[in-house]
């Protein structure tokens, strides 16, 4: 019967593999737009870190010795730490989206998150020596600190400022991107509500790694429609030009002899060919409509 603990370890460790998967599979791939994929990649790849460090956390939770005193100290530091560098990929990936190259820097609030990322990180490392966030025991177990609440605020902050600039500019992408990206804000969000109450599983890891999920496959089926229309637009641009080329070959097939019976053969000539047809005519219809007389008709050879 699997334990609790074997349960979240293995759906953090699950989740790792699946963002790493997701890394290399946009990694390999030339349909995404370069700038987009390179902040999604990025936002898998340390969201696979963040992921495989809080599944190192629990397991060597309580680990006797030096080595699980050093992997339970590193492993949840660079939770927080990762926490924040996620969500500075994630507001440079909004931003991508929703602003033309260099427009998003005259908007104060996508820098403001920036600076928030920073502050979070500048506090982790500030916990290390304070215990503002979180101590460990002599039996080496993690424990939150009174200042726990901080490091839910800071990405708490920035989220919300993402969400305003979503919503603002919500015109600019298409409905599928939009929902991607609110999962990132509003599953965590949920996960941390929950955990602030309910500790012990990690909802709010859990919750970004779904998040990435949704947002590659809405990035996918981004990346599959401009493909569909950039080839539909080829498509009708060829037609066009076929069409134009066509009607070139028409002008200078009625221009190719003074004899206007030979010039017309060779525009009916024109017109097999481009319906790739066996024959073709033309008809003089009277002016009652009751009879038709075939004045040219031009047939291809061996037919």
């Amino acid at each position: 019967m699997f334990s609790n603990a074997l349960v979240q370890v293995g759906l953090l460790f699950g989740g790792c593999l699946f963002c790493l998967v997701i890394a290399l599979c946009m990694y390999l791939s030339d349909n995404f737009d370069s700038k987009k994929r390179k902040w999604l990649l990025l936002m898998q790849v340390f969201t696979a870190m963040l992921l495989f460090s809080d599944a190192f956390a629990y397991i060597f939770r309580g680990y006797p010795g030096m080595v699980g005193y050093y992997i339970v100290h590193i492993s949840n530091f660079m939770v927080f730490v990762l926490s924040d560098v996620v969500m500075f990929f994630f507001n440079v990936y909004v931003c991508s989206y929703l602003f033309a190259n260099g427009e998003w820097k005259s908007i104060r609030r996508t820098k403001s998150v920036s600076y928030i990322c920073a502050i979070g990180i500048g506090l982790v490392i500030i916990s290390q020596f304070t215990n503002l966030y979180y101590y460990f025991d002599a039996d080496n177990f993690y424990h939150r600190n009174t200042g726990y609440i901080i490091s839910l605020l800071i990405p708490v902050a920035g989220m919300l400022i993402d969400l305003s600039l979503l919503i603002q500019f919500r015109k600019n992408i298409r409905k599928k991107i939009f929902l991607s990206m609110l999962s990132y804000i509003v599953l965590p969000l949920v996960a941390a509500a929950v955990q602030t109450f309910w500790y012990g599983v990690s909802l709010i890891n859990l919750s970004i790694g779904i998040a990435m999920i949704f947002m590659y496959i809405a990035s996918t089926g981004e990346q599959n429609w401009e493909m569909y229309q950039l080839l539909k637009k080829k498509t009708e641009i060829e037609e066009r030009l076929s069409i134009s080329m066509t009607l070139n070959q028409f002008v200078k097939a009625l221009s190719s002899d003074v004899d206007i019976d030979v010039a017309i053969d060779n525009l009916l000539g024109v017109v097999n060919e481009y319906f790739k047809g066996d024959r073709s005519y033309i008809f003089d219809i009277s002016e009652d409509g009751k009879t038709i007389q075939n004045t040219y008709e031009h047939v291809n050879e061996g037919i």
